[in-house]
């Protein structure tokens, strides 16, 4: 069942989208663009060529793939840093709750496993999300993992108005955690601990019950595109 009144924002932040009501594109943190030319004769140290505002080796704007094609250095900026992200595929989830009756939630595809033990996984959400500060300080919080069949459900979970739940079935738990159906990952998780780094949050999350569904492929998040795996 459809519920009413339910709030949904998106993750915004670094990626090959623009605007407030866009996916993130989910990287693990970076300090260099590297292409890999060759190694050393003992095997240990890597040449390299970097991007412009890290650093470059031997003085290089070019560096030479192994494919043998040449990736040109290109100037630090957000726009160019949105590029580069955007080349990093990832999974799309919904992090949702329910706040007072009604359920409030960001979907985000900067999602990423961390520790088996304790289980912790983690999310960055952007430091001037409105809809976070309601969710922060509760006592549980439900992870989907959407599916592939989740293509225009993520559009419609992107979008800055209207019910962006429409045509998705929820489920509520008694400890406040949200789930949506039809998603190949359901985790419930209690924050454990919260990070500051530039202009996101990491949150990290513990994981106190899975629930798996083998059966359903995930969606993709790439280059701005919604993709399936193999497509």
């Amino acid at each position: 069942m459809v519920e009413t009144g339910m709030v949904l924002e998106v993750v915004t932040g670094p990626s090959s989208c623009t605007g407030e009501g866009a996916l993130t594109v989910g990287i693990s943190p970076i300090a260099t663009l590297v292409a890999w030319s060759d190694r050393d004769d003992d095997g240990a140290h890597p040449r390299v060529a970097v991007a412009h505002g890290y650093g470059r080796a031997g003085g290089c704007d070019e560096a030479l793939c192994e494919d043998g094609d040449v990736m040109s250095a290109t100037e630090l900026s957000p726009t160019s840093l949105r590029e580069a992200f955007g080349h990093f595929p990832s999974g799309v989830i919904a992090i949702a709750a329910e706040v007072e009756g009604t359920l409030v939630g960001l979907a985000a595809s900067t999602f990423v496993p961390v520790s088996l033990d304790p289980p912790l996984v983690s999310f960055c959400v952007q430091n001037s999300s409105t809809t976070w500060p309601k969710l922060k300080d509760l006592p549980s919080l439900g992870i989907s993992v959407l599916g592939e069949s989740h293509d225009e459900a993520a559009r419609t979970l992107a979008a800055k108005t209207g019910d962006r739940f429409a045509g998705l079935e929820t489920e509520s738990r008694e400890s406040g955690a949200v789930f949506i159906h039809g998603t190949s990952v359901w985790l419930e998780s209690t924050i454990e601990q919260l990070v500051e780094a530039g202009d996101h949050t990491i949150v990290v999350l513990r994981v106190s019950d899975i629930t798996v569904n083998a059966d359903v492929a995930p969606i993709v998040f790439h280059r701005s595109t919604f993709r399936k795996l193999g497509a």
